[in-house]
C-alpha cells in the first residue's frame, strides 16, 4: 500500500489487516464476550465467517430472502460511523439486540464489526416470534432456537460494545501508522530504484559511447571503461580494475614513438582539462595500433574537490587515413588543375567571379593571371552568344551540373573559338563553387564538319552508286545493301526487304554464291567474278562482283560491290555480232576491191569489142549475114558490161546521179512494174510512213534494190505468198541503235522488204551479199542481185540487215539517211539531135591503146580533129608547146603518174574555159568522194558506144557557161 493509494475508491479492509487474523482476534473476543461477531463491508456483506451466531440468526432467520436482506440492512446501518464510535440497536431481524463499530481509517469507512444476537428484559418476545411469519419460518422451531439465544443485561451488552470500539481504535490507528510507514518504504524504494535505473542508464550509455572512456581515482588506478575503452585497449573491465592507467593506456608519439605523458598526472598537475597533442598512437594489449585524439577531465565532488579523472580518447585511424587520402586527393587536384591539357576554371556560384584558373585557360584566353581573377565571364566578355551562358545557368541550377555544352568564346585577341565544356557545382568551405573544364575543338569541329561532309558525301554515293554495294557476314547474311539494289533487281527488291537475308539465295545456282564467299575468305579478296542472280520476278540478272574481307574474330565479314552487266552482255554479244559484220564487211570490201579492179580493166576491153563492133555494124550493110553474128557478139558484150556495172555497184564504184526523192512517191511509182515482175500469185503490199520519206540517192539505185529484193523473194515464195513494203522514219542516237546499226547518229529512213518465203539458214545468210554467190540451180542466176543491192545501200552511207529463219520468210531492212530538204525538181535535157562535129577539136588522153585508138575513130567518124595521148605528161608538154585550140579534154580518171584531175587543172592553167569529159570503168577518190560523182562534173562510164560518146561530147560543148 502506497501513500497515494489511500483513496475511497481503493483502500480496502484486506489490504489493512490479514483476514486470517482478524478473524482469530474476532473468535476470541466472541469467545471472552459471549456474543456473536462478524466483519462486514460497509454494504454488510461479510468479510469474516460469523463468530458465535445464533442458531436462531444463522440457520433460521438468514435463510430466508426477507431476513437476509433485513440482516443485511441492519448490519449496514450498525456500522455507520457514530459520534460515540458505535452503535447498538435492535436488529430488524426478529428484535435481537446488536451493535455494530466502524472500521475507519484516515477517515475512510473500510468495514464494520458487528456483535449482538443477545436478548435482555427489553426484548419483546412476542414481536420477536411473530416474525418468524413474515420469514415462513416454523414457529416452533423459530421459537425454540429464540429460547437458545443468549441473555444479556443491556449494561454489559453496551460495555461489551465500548470495549470493542476501543479495540477497533486501536487497530485503526495501527493501521494508519502502518500506512505512513508503508508509504515512506515504498517512496525511498521508489528513490532507490529511480536510481538503478539512472545508474543502469548511464552504465548502458557509457557503454554505448563509441568513443573510448576511462575512469580513475585520484591516484590514476581504473575504476571503470567502457566497451569502446575495451576494445581499443584490449582489456576487459574486471582485467583493468585497479590497475594503473600506464599499463592498460598505452600511450606514444607515432613519429618518435615515444612515451606520451600520463594524462591523468597532468589533469591533477593542472586541475584543467587537457588534450592529448596530435600523432598519438593507442597500442592495444596485442600490440596494434590506433590513432586516437584524447582529452581528460577532472572528476569534482559536490565540495569540488577532484576525485579522479575520466579519460575520453576515439579512434581517429579512418578518419586519418581519410585525412591522408584528402590531402593526397588534394594535391592529386592540384596537379591535375596544374597539367591538364583542357581550360579548368572556378568561379563562385553567388558572383561568378574567378576564384582560380589553370594555365591552360590562360593561354586559351590570352589573359593573365590577374586579368582574369576578381572578374566574371561577362566582365571578360566570353560568351559570343548569351543563349549558351544562359544554358549553362539553367543546366547548373536545376542537375547541379551540365555536360558536353558547345559555345563559341571570344578571346582576348577577339579571335573565336569553339569549345566544349562541362561543369559542377562543387562546394569549398561550404561555400557552393562552379568547377568548369573547357576544351578548344575549334580544330575537331573543322575535322569533324570535313568528316561530316566527307560522310554526306559517302552516303550520297552509298546512295546513288549505280554498283550496289554490299556486306556480308561469314555466313552469307546480308547486312547492308546500297538503295542502287533497286535498280539491279528491276524494282523488285528494296534494301530493306533483303537485309538480314542470305546472298546464296539470289543467287540462280546458289552454290555459286557460297563458294564465292568461301574464295573472298581463303584470300582475302575476289575481283571481276561474273555471278547471275535472279530478281523477285524470275528475271535473271547476270552480274560482275568484287570483294574482300574486312575486320577479324567476331566482326570479319566481306565487303564488295555488284555490277550490272546486263549491258555489257548485250554489248558483248553484239560486239560479238559486229566482229562477225566487220569481217564479212572486210571480206566483202574484200571481194568489192577484187570485182572494182576486174570490172575496170573488163570495161576496158569491153570497150574496145563494143566500140569496133559498133564501128564495124555503121560500116556494114543490112543484108550482110555477118552482120547477125556481130550484133549476137555485141549483144553478148552488152550483157557483159550490165555484168560489170553490177560488180561496180557491188564495190561502190560505179557511177551514180543522186536526186533529192521521195522513197514512198518513188516506191509507189515502182509497184506497177514490180507486180508484173513478181507475178499474180504473189499479193504485193506497200505501206508507207506518214509524211514524205525524203532521201538523196540515183533514182535507178531505188529500182535496182526493190527490183532485186522482189525477185528474191518471188524464187523464195513456192506458190502463193505476199510480199511487204513498208517505210518508216527511225532517228538513231547515242543511246539507241549504235550497237545494232553501225551508223552515225541521225534520223533515217527504214526501208523494209518482208516476204512470207521458205526463208534462209544462218550459213547463207553469211554468204547472200557475196558477188557470183546463189542458191539457184546452175544458169538460173549470175548471184550478183544481192551484191548489187548491198554495195547500193553502202554507196548511200546506208546499212543493210537481213533477218530469216527456215519456214518463217525473210524481212530486209535497209537503213538510208534521211536527207531534211525539198525534193528534186527533175533536169530537163535538151535532146541531141545532132551529133556531128562542128569543127572542134578533142584532145583524148588514155593510158589503154586499145581504148584510146577506140575513142579516135569513133570521134574521127563524127568529124571532131583528135590529138591523142597514152599519158598526162605528153598531153601537158603539148599543150604547153603548141598554140593549137582545144575545145574538149577527154581524159581516163585513173592513170600512172597523173590522174585525170589533176591532168584537167594542169591543162585548164593554159586553157582557160577548157572542157573536160571524164571517163572511166569505175570512179576514182579523185572524182568523187564514195563512188558518188560530184555535182557539176561530166561523166561517162566505160564501157560506151560511138552514139553514147560523141551525144555526150555534143551535149557539153553545145552547153552554155552558167
Amino acid at each position: 500500500m502506497t501513500l497515494d493509494s489511500v483513496d475511497g475508491n481503493y483502500l480496502k479492509f484486506g489490504d489493512l489487516f490479514d483476514i486470517e487474523e482478524m478473524q482469530k482476534l474476532q473468535d476470541l473476543f466472541c469467545d471472552a464476550t459471549g456474543v456473536a461477531s462478524v466483519i462486514t463491508t460497509p454494504d454488510g456483506i461479510p468479510l469474516t465467517k460469523p463468530s458465535n451466531f445464533t442458531r436462531l440468526c444463522s440457520d433460521i432467520i438468514r435463510r430466508s430472502e426477507k431476513g437476509r436482506n433485513n440482516c443485511y440492512k441492519s448490519d449496514s446501518v450498525l456500522g455507520q460511523n457514530h459520534p460515540e464510535g458505535f452503535a447498538i440497536k435492535k436488529c430488524l431481524s426478529g428484535g435481537l439486540w446488536d451493535a455494530g463499530v466502524s472500521i475507519t481509517v484516515a477517515g475512510i469507512h473500510i468495514a464494520n464489526w458487528l456483535i449482538g444476537q443477545v436478548r435482555n428484559e427489553e426484548t419483546d418476545d412476542g414481536k420477536v416470534l411473530s416474525y418468524a411469519l413474515e420469514i415462513d419460518a416454523d414457529p416452533d422451531d423459530f421459537e425454540k432456537a429464540f429460547r437458545e439465544v443468549p441473555i444479556m443485561s443491556l449494561e454489559k451488552f453496551t460495555s461489551i460494545t465500548r470495549m470493542l470500539s476501543s479495540l477497533v481504535q486501536q487497530l485503526c490507528e495501527k493501521a494508519w501508522t502502518t500506512i505512513q510507514l508503508k508509504n515512506e518504504m515504498d517512496k525511498r524504494a521508489r528513490i532507490h530504484e529511480s536510481m538503478r535505473k539512472k545508474m543502469d542508464y548511464y552504465a548502458v550509455l557509457l557503454r554505448s559511447i563509441g568513443d573510448g572512456v576511462i575512469a580513475t581515482d585520484i591516484d590514476g588506478l581504473i575504476e571503470n571503461m567502457n566497451t569502446a575503452a575495451e576494445r581499443m585497449c584490449g582489456w576487459s573491465l574486471n582485467e583493468a580494475y585497479g590497475k594503473y592507467l600506464t599499463d592498460v593506456f598505452d600511450i606514444i608519439n607515432k613519429i618518435t614513438r615515444d612515451k606520451v605523458i600520463n594524462p591523468v598526472k597532468k589533469v591533477l598537475e593542472t586541475r584543467v582539462v587537457c588534450e592529448l597533442e596530435n600523432h598519438t598512437i593507442l597500442r592495444d594489449r596485442s600490440g596494434r595500433e590506433y590513432n586516437i585524439s584524447d582529452s581528460a577531465a577532472p572528476i569534482q565532488n559536490d565540495n569540488g574537490e577532484i576525485i579522479g579523472v575520466v579519460l575520453v580518447f576515439s579512434d581517429n585511424t579512418e578518419k586519418h587515413r581519410a585525412s591522408t587520402a584528402l590531402e593526397l586527393s588534394e594535391e592529386r587536384f592540384r596537379r591535375s588543375f596544374e597539367t591538364s591539357p583542357d581550360a579548368i576554371n572556378i568561379n563562385r556560384m553567388s558572383d561568378g567571379l574567378y576564384v582560380s584558373v589553370n594555365p591552360v585557360f590562360l593561354d586559351l584566353t590570352g589573359y593573365s593571371y590577374d586579368e582574369v581573377i576578381g572578374k566574371t565571364s561577362l566582365d571578360m566578355e566570353l560568351w559570343v552568344n548569351n543563349e549558351d551562358r544562359k544554358k549553362l545557368v539553367e543546366g547548373l541550377l536545376k542537375d547541379g551540373k551540365i555536360h558536353g555544352l558547345e559555345a563559341d568564346f571570344r578571346m582576348k585577341d577577339g579571335s573565336i573559338r569553339h569549345c566544349q565544356m562541362s561543369a559542377s557545382v562543387v562546394y569549398f568551405n561550404g561555400e557552393p563553387h562552379i568547377l568548369s573544364i573547357t576544351r578548344d575543338v575549334s580544330d575537331q569541329k573543322i575535322t569533324l564538319e570535313k568528316l561530316k561532309a566527307g560522310e554526306e558525301k559517302l552516303r550520297n554515293i552509298f546512295d546513288n552508286i549505280q554498283d550496289v554495294f554490299v556486306e556480308l557476314a561469314p555466313d552469307g547474311t546480308i547486312l547492308e545493301i546500297s538503295p542502287s539494289i533497286i535498280s539491279l533487281s528491276r524494282n523488285t527488291y528494296t534494301p530493306r526487304e533483303v537485309i538480314g537475308t542470305n546472298f546464296a539465295s539470289y543467287c540462280v545456282n546458289p552454290m555459286d554464291g557460297v563458294n564465292l564467299a568461301r574464295r573472298i575468305f581463303e584470300n582475302g579478296y575476289a575481283t571481276d567474278c561474273e555471278l547471275e542472280v535472279f530478281n523477285r520476278e524470275g528475271v535473271i540478272v547476270p552480274c560482275s562482283i568484287s570483294g574482300k574481307t574486312c575486320g577479324n574474330g567476331d566482326d570479319l565479314r566481306i565487303v564488295g560491290s555488284m555490277r550490272d552487266i546486263s549491258a555489257r552482255k548485250v554489248a558483248e554479244k553484239e560486239r560479238e555480232e559486229l566482229q562477225s559484220q566487220l569481217q564479212q564487211s572486210q571480206k566483202m570490201e574484200s571481194v568489192g576491191r577484187l570485182a572494182g579492179g576486174i570490172a575496170h580493166d573488163f570495161n576496158n576491153m569491153l570497150g574496145v569489142i563494143i566500140g569496133h563492133l559498133d564501128l564495124a555494124l555503121d560500116q556494114m550493110e543490112e543484108e550482110n549475114p555477118i552482120r547477125e553474128d556481130l550484133e549476137e557478139a555485141r549483144q553478148a558484150a552488152m550483157r557483159s558490161a550490165e555484168l560489170t556495172r553490177q560488180l561496180l555497184a557491188f564495190a561502190r564504184k560505179q557511177t551514180v546521179a543522186p536526186e533529192v526523192i521521195d522513197l514512198n512517191k518513188s516506191v509507189t511509182d515502182l509497184l506497177k512494174m514490180l507486180g508484173r515482175l513478181i507475178g499474180e500469185n504473189i499479193n504485193l503490199e506497200f505501206i508507207p510512213c506518214a509524211g514524205a520519206a525524203t532521201v538523196k540517192m540515183d533514182p535507178s539505185q531505188v529500182d535496182q534494190i526493190l527490183a532485186n529484193l522482189c525477185v528474191n523473194a518471188r524464187e523464195a515464195i513456192d506458190g502463193r505468198g505476199k510480199i511487204t513494203i513498208r517505210t518508216e522514219v527511225i532517228k538513231i542516237g547515242d543511246n539507241f541503235g549504235r550497237g545494232k546499226y553501225r551508223t552515225v547518229p541521225g534520223d533515217y529512213i527504214n526501208l523494209t522488204v518482208e516476204d512470207t518465203g521458205c526463208g534462209m539458214d544462218e550459213e547463207t545468210k553469211k554468204h547472200i551479199f557475196e558477188p557470183f554467190f546463189t542458191t539457184r540451180k546452175v544458169g538460173e542466176g549470175t548471184g550478183l542481185g544481192l551484191s548489187m543491192v548491198y554495195g547500193a545501200v553502202k554507196q548511200n552511207e546506208g546499212y543493210i540487215e537481213v533477218t530469216s529463219e527456215p519456214g518463217k520468210g525473210t524481212v530486209f531492212k535497209i537503213l538510208i539517211p534521211f536527207y531534211h530538204g525539198d525534193v528534186s525538181a527533175p533536169e530537163k535535157y535538151n535532146r541531141i539531135i545532132n551529133f556531128e562535129s562542128k569543127g572542134e577539136t578533142v584532145m583524148i588522153v588514155e593510158d589503154d591503146p586499145g581504148i584510146l585508138k577506140m575513142a579516135q575513130l569513133m570521134l574521127e567518124k563524127a568529124g571532131f580533129s583528135i590529138v591523142s595521148h597514152k599519158n598526162p605528161e605528153a598531153a601537158v608538154d603539148f599543150v604547153k608547146s603548141n598554140k593549137e585550140k582545144i575545145d574538149l579534154l577527154l581524159t581516163d580518171v585513173v592513170m600512172p603518174v597523173m590522174d585525170g584531175k589533176e591532168l584537167a587543172e594542169r591543162l585548164k592553167e593554159s586553157i582557160p574555159g577548157l572542157k573536160v569529159l571524164f571517163m572511166s570503168g569505175y570512179t576514182a577518190d579523185v572524182i568523187a568522194s564514195s563512188g558518188i560523182i560530184k555535182e557539176g562534173i561530166n561523166f561517162i562510164q566505160k564501157p560506151f558506144t560511138a552514139h553514147l560518146l560523141t551525144a555526150k561530147i555534143r551535149e557539153i560543148l553545145d552547153k552554155k557557161e552558167s
